[in-house]
């Protein structure tokens, strides 16, 4: 089995995480446990609900008056916000129709919109007929969407100034842009540093390692015996002038706790003497931690933060996010700051889109760039996709959305208690999403069977051993630490993915891997 785990630790994480897949779909078990994925099993349905009712109304209004078989015509919106509440009045005990009438008429209240306007947007954005304009994200779906931010970010609605937000084909699309731009714009070259909070997850860690970066990472360690918090050594590499970017995921993975209010202390101290310093967060696991306090929050102008709706929503296959930046942002002031060489070529990329580049700030040339400039016109996430959205923050900030929120974390709480309970560990305290878990074999080996077998496993024994026997043998799939730049005796844990009897199972086959290899041990092997 060493073997195995040699040749196995050259593969990448997904590589791997497949692999463990293979063996435990060969194993001798009724039923493949894979706690390596991160897809929640629960989903929101009743703003899916608002959404398909929306679409049919849609698709009447597009009909009407039409005698061709198979087709529809752009709506006439003259009285289309009057005609949807007729409609969603008809509708009242369909699935949905309480949220969509709330959620149009919450834009109306609460946000102050035109309701022919709004209603409009929402029937055009879902028979999706035209392209997204403005590009970044359509007018009224960006507003509710920042009120979304605020609420779910921890931003007074007091604090001074607005979000530009740009609406993207989930998180990973939206990171990969941001890469593209900040090299794009001279912001980060070849050879520049760049700062990624560890343990992390794992393709965060090899986007910046591609060939057409060729950025210098620099590994900000959180610290395991301290729940998981960066030291104040780790975050003080941050004030070296070479480093020009942090990224981090908060509330983390494969770590599932958020920053805290020393390290946010310690994060604003730094800026105060690296005001250039640009950081990138994403936020995916942000809705989890009650009172979640945000980077955005704490520092608005530094901060490009990331948002996706795949794991609130149970929407991985909707590719939903957006990214967040202040109007009011360093990097646009860096940007107005380079020399005039730069600055003219910057002018002749982004030429067929404007005239004036002061005025063409980086979320709009991230825009711009995630099209190659050139296609510009058509950029812009699918307005049906946009629509969903809307209706997914909608959900959120009310109550409905609020009752449901509050049953998908004590989903994973439960799962949590039901896996460690068994294993006889303390569940984590403070601001955590309790989404993954982190497991330190090592240590769970030193509880069973004591040091001596402990200190065997880490200088006998290939960290892969462990899940690939849990895997083989026992039908259960855990991504190995490594792959995070967590600990190599570390497995992460999914509490999302699998029903909640699960776990008390996935204890008991981690119970019986680390027997097996105590068996090896105790019979003189290697």
């Amino acid at each position: 089995m060493d073997d195995t785990a040699l040749a196995l630790g050259a593969l990448s994480p997904f590589e791997l995480q497949d692999e463990l897949g293979r063996y435990a779909a060969k194993a001798d078990v009724p039923e493949v446990l894979d706690a390596g994925k991160g897809q929640p099993n629960w989903l929101a349905t009743t703003p899916r609900h608002a959404f398909h009712l929306l679409g049919q109304f849609a698709l009447g209004e597009a009909e009407r008056g039409v005698h061709s078989p198979d087709a529809g015509w752009y709506p006439e919106l003259d009285g289309i916000a009057e005609r949807l509440t007729d409609y969603v009045d008809k509708q009242d005990d369909a699935p949905g129709a309480m949220l969509l009438g709330a959620v149009v008429d919450h834009g109306v209240t609460a946000l102050g919109f035109d309701p022919e306007a709004w209603v409009a947007e929402l029937v055009v954005g879902i028979l999706g007929d035209r392209y997204p304009q403005p590009h970044r994200m359509l007018t009224h779906v960006e507003q509710l969407a920042h009120q979304y931010l605020l609420v779910t970010h921890g931003v007074p609605a007091s604090a001074p100034g607005r979000f530009r937000l740009f609406a993207t084909e989930g998180a990973a699309a939206a990171m990969s842009y941001c890469f593209q731009s900040l090299r794009r714009n001279g912001l980060v070259g070849p050879g520049d540093k760049v700062a990624i909070g560890t343990p992390v997850f794992s393709p965060y860690l090899q986007i910046p390692n591609m060939a057409e970066f060729g950025f210098e990472i620099v590994h900000v360690e959180a610290d395991q015996s301290a729940g998981w918090q960066y030291p104040m050594g780790e975050l003080s590499k941050l004030l070296d002038p070479d480093v020009k970017a942090f990224f981090l995921v908060n509330p983390g993975n494969p770590d599932t706790r958020s920053l805290g209010p020393d390290e946010l202390r310690t994060i604003k101290e730094v800026v105060a003497q690296r005001p250039d310093l640009i950081i990138l967060a994403d936020t995916a696991y942000a809705t989890f931690v009650d009172g979640f306090d945000s980077l955005i929050a704490e520092l608005p102008r530094q901060t490009v933060c990331v948002h996706s709706f795949s794991k609130h929503f149970g929407a991985t296959g909707e590719r939903l996010a957006f990214i967040a930046m202040h109007e009011d942002h360093v990097i646009d002031r860096l940007l107005r700051e380079q020399p005039p060489g730069e600055r003219g070529f910057r002018a002749e990329r982004y030429r067929s889109v404007t005239d004036d580049l002061d005025s063409f700030a980086f979320v709009d040339r991230v825009v711009a760039d995630s099209r190659e400039v050139a296609l510009y016109h058509i950029a812009g996430l699918a307005t049906p996709q946009q629509v969903k959205l809307a209706l997914f923050a909608g959900f959120a900030l009310l109550d409905e959305g609020k009752a449901y929120l509050a049953m998908t974390r004590e989903v994973l709480e439960r799962r949590l208690h039901a896996l460690l309970e068994p294993l006889e560990l303390d569940m984590p305290t403070g601001a955590d999403t309790h989404y993954y878990t982190l497991l330190d074999v090592v240590e769970l080996a030193r509880r069973r069977h004591g040091e001596a077998f402990a200190r065997w496993l880490l200088v006998s024994q290939h960290p892969l051993v462990f899940p690939i026997h849990l895997a083989e043998r026992y039908g259960v799939v855990a991504l190995p630490g490594r792959g995070f730049e967590a600990t190599s005796w570390s497995v992460r844990v999914s509490l999302a993915n699998l029903a909640d009897d699960a776990y008390p199972r996935v204890a008991d086959a981690i119970h019986a891997t680390i027997d097996d290899l105590h068996t090896t041990y105790t019979d003189g092997g290697t």
